[in-house]
């Protein structure tokens, strides 16, 4: 990798609505109420997208002598908040984290402190915004938000047979071609994906052998097992990592890449409470890829904060689900910057009618009729729940292929190795527009070591307005940011083009 150039530039901000900046195929995504001194809950979240009378928050740096790990000494009205509220389960969430020694990595991202978070949960009958404004009134937090609650990303299906796992064949049209990879690149067990999801069945004829072993963040519990009937993890796991060349079932793109379950629901009601530390926990424990098969409206700095660490911090690469909605819009975590966003296509190399879009979307893989594990069995499952395991599948055999020194070297060579979109015109459509990303994955040629694939990123990015970086309707934004380049060699002529391509603004 090398650090290329460093770009300074200025865009007018002239409406309160969002605004998408392009540069060099990053996307920079800028809401008017940027850096808010007050919290507004997205009209779009709804009470089953959060915790109820849950709140997350981060402390100052400069608090620092102040944080214990369930206590935050002598700060000026917090305790007497907290009292008011009725405060309970105050504690750190990551008491075993430090502040990074250093201030960036190697290729001068700015490493992320994570030590300095904190949850709790509060009796009181009060308005959840109400107090999370409260406690923003008081000046000691970078962020405090609700504890979101994502969901996952699939629609049941059936009938599907293993002779129906178009997805991984050769020379057929919708297929990722992991049949042909397979001939230059059979995965190494040594890299490991991490699959934060609702557990596996660790006994399952077609995991057990690549199972690497996990935990259950959500119930804090050594044990991944799935719990009821919340199986979703046992899908996505084989999406990934089924057990292959075995004579049983079907086949998993990452062949002998293993996997580790992170169990991040609660067992009672399947919900996705620990979506975040379950991400945190991967990425502490020796997971390179990282699969997020969910998401939903709640955003927020927290995530953000995680995905930084899991990305800058510990090296590892993210691959979320894109949604489910059929429509273009936002969700969380695959929004988030440092992520990549997988839409889902069909056995025609369309977009399937229920996956999301957007121009934050990365690229495509098959998430229709995809042939996988079940509890005791195997079945057919749709969404892009399913799309995002099979990159992720995908991202192994490139890591054991190349053995990058960089995540981001994973996902850039998946993405720039893509074949376009070969049908359906309202997919053409999107995807000339550059809402479906780079293309459809291809696993032969991203593992094809012959073939030249180039990725120059402007990153790290810094916006800012020269004051108080609560961007207003007018205002002019500052845009600096480093370019590096990831894969081969570009040309010393390369240069760098920044755009509008959603919102009013000029660039100047």
């Amino acid at each position: 990798m090398k650090q290329l150039t460093t770009l300074l530039c200025t865009a007018i901000f002239t409406c309160s609505t969002m605004l998408t900046i392009a540069g060099n195929r990053a996307t920079v995504i800028i809401p008017g109420d940027h850096f808010p001194k007050s919290f507004r809950m997205d009209p779009k979240v709804g009470e089953r997208d959060y915790l109820p009378n849950t709140i997350i928050f981060k402390v100052k740096s400069k608090y620092r002598q102040n944080c214990k790990a369930n206590s935050i000494d002598n700060i000026l009205r917090l305790q007497d908040m907290l009292n008011s509220v009725g405060a309970q389960n105050f504690a750190k969430i990551y008491p075993n984290h430090r502040a990074p020694e250093k201030e960036f990595n190697e290729v001068g991202m700015k490493l992320v402190d994570i030590s300095l978070i904190y949850s709790f949960k509060y009796t009181a009958s009060r308005n959840l915004e109400k107090v999370i404004n409260q406690f923003l009134s008081l000046g000691y937090f970078e962020f405090v938000e609700p504890w979101y609650v994502p969901k996952v990303m699939y629609t049941p299906s059936e009938g599907s047979t293993y002779s129906s796992q178009y997805h991984l064949k050769g020379n057929v049209v919708g297929s990722v071609d992991t049949q042909g990879a397979w001939n230059t690149q059979k995965g190494n067990a040594s890299v490991v994906i991490g699959i934060a999801d609702t557990g596996t069945q660790k006994a399952h004829p077609d995991l057990a052998a690549n199972y690497a072993g996990g935990y259950d963040v959500g119930m804090n519990d050594p044990d991944p097992e799935y719990a009821g009937s919340y199986a979703h993890g046992v899908y996505v796991c084989g999406d990934a990592c089924e057990v292959t060349d075995n004579g049983v079932g079907g086949a998993g793109p990452g062949f002998n890449c293993k996997f580790k379950a992170v169990k991040i629901s609660r067992d009672s009601d399947g919900k996705l409470i620990a979506g975040y530390t379950g991400i945190t926990w991967a990425a502490d424990n020796g997971c390179k890829i990282i699969n997020c098969s969910w998401g939903g409206p709640g955003g927020g700095t927290y995530g953000q904060t995680i995905i930084d660490y899991a990305t800058i911090n510990k090296n590892c690469l993210i691959v979320t689900s894109a949604g489910n909605g059929g429509v273009e819009e936002f969700l969380w975590p695959s929004s988030y910057k440092g992520t990549y966003r997988v839409a889902n296509t069909t056995s025609s190399d369309a977009r399937a009618g229920s996956s999301s879009y957007g121009l934050d979307v990365d690229y495509g893989a098959p998430g229709t009729q995809i042939w996988s594990t079940t509890p005791n069995n195997y079945g057919a499952i749709d969404g892009t729940s399913m799309s995002s395991p099979v990159s992720a599948g995908v991202a192994g055999l490139i890591q054991s292929q190349f053995n990058y020194t960089n995540a981001f070297q994973i996902g850039e060579r998946m993405k720039q190795t893509c074949d376009p979109y070969s049908s359906a015109v309202s997919t053409q459509n999107l995807f000339t527009a550059g809402k479906l990303g780079k293309g459809r994955i291809d696993a032969a040629r991203a593992v094809n070591t012959s073939l030249a694939a180039k990725s120059i990123l402007m990153d790290p990015i810094t916006v800012t307005d020269g004051n108080d970086n609560a961007f207003m309707p007018g205002e002019t934004l500052s845009i600096s940011g480093t370019f590096i380049n990831y894969l081969d060699a570009s040309s010393s002529s390369a240069s760098a083009v920044l755009s509008v391509v959603s919102g009013p603004g000029t660039i100047t």
